[in-house]
């Protein structure tokens, strides 16, 4: 039984939100050169600071993850690797919201690796509440511990 965890948009939400951010940098590297010295340098910081919380968030290395029994598909149907619940140290988020990627720490050959994912989220639910697969996953990782 394979119970995933990521989100069917997972590449959507990844190639929107590139998009985005491409396009306000381009945006930004012209309005560079047409507002004076001080207002290029904020909106430089700004666009820095963009670039590392989308680094922080891990757009670019978003995973699909299947929960199997006793460990977690990582990949897709050509390249897959498992991860078993007694390797994993923690689960979370990379942003405030659940909508937003997570951040999964685990053991592989003794060094410590992240997995980033989109978890699967319901429409329309309070912004702070808790993802119940995510929930049920740390409740796993707390039993092997």
């Amino acid at each position: 039984m394979n119970n995933k965890l990521s989100s069917d948009f997972t590449k959507v939400f990844q190639i929107a939100v590139i998009v985005k951010f491409i396009t306000l940098s381009i945006v930004c590297f012209i309005l560079l050169f047409i507002f004076d010295f001080k207002t290029s340098l904020v909106m430089l910081t700004l666009l820095i600071i963009c670039f590392f919380i989308l680094r922080n968030m891990g757009i670019t290395k978003l995973k699909t993850v299947y929960w199997d029994e006793k460990s977690l598909i990582i990949g897709s149907f050509n390249s897959k690797f498992l991860i078993p619940i007694a390797d994993i140290k923690d689960v979370k988020r990379t942003f405030l919201f659940d909508d937003f990627p997570f951040k999964m720490k685990y053991i592989k050959s003794g060094k410590i690796e992240k997995v980033y994912f989109l978890p699967k989220s319901k429409f329309f639910k309070g912004f702070f509440s808790g993802n119940e697969h995510i929930e049920a996953l740390k409740q796993e990782i707390e039993k092997y511990k």
